[in-house]
């Protein structure tokens, strides 16, 4: 999470609550995917289900990170959870918001991404990392 945490507080891995492919099988840009994201955590806290669209996109190691501690649960407490009910529902709080003018700006480089968030303050910025998997841009979140 080194990198996100900049951008969010209280997101202990981290639009609409709607499938996470775009419309048509078009590509989403890095922004696209992060604001996605942000929204889906935002979202989480009134419908679980945004959690799901969260979980899909992030990068896969988050996601068998997110797996392994949802087996762990099962094996330790006898509770089934799912991958995606081990992303922080309704903990999740934005530090500052995307400045409306130039608030994402992206670099690309491969299947590689960096989203440098600003808001309007001079200590709001955070650098956000994604890769692309299987055509798709994912947040690359760093579980421990």
């Amino acid at each position: 999470m080194r990198l996100v945490t900049a951008l969010c507080f209280g997101l202990a891995v981290a639009c609409s609550a709607g499938s996470s492919q775009p419309a048509g099988g078009a590509q989403r840009s890095p922004s696209e995917v992060l604001r996605q994201f942000l929204a889906a955590m935002d979202q989480s806290a009134a419908d679980d289900r945004a959690l799901r669209v969260a979980y899909e996109l992030l990068a896969s190691p988050a996601q068998k990170v997110l797996e392994a501690r949802a087996a762990r649960v099962k094996s330790l407490a006898g509770q089934s959870l799912e991958p995606w009910q081990m992303l922080a529902q309704g903990r999740f709080r934005l530090r500052f918001t995307p400045a409306a003018r130039r608030g994402m700006r992206e670099s690309i480089s491969g299947d590689r991404a960096t989203v440098t968030v600003t808001g309007v303050g001079p200590d709001e910025l955070a650098q956000v990392p994604l890769v692309r998997e299987h055509g798709q841009w994912r947040v690359s979140l760093v579980l421990d």
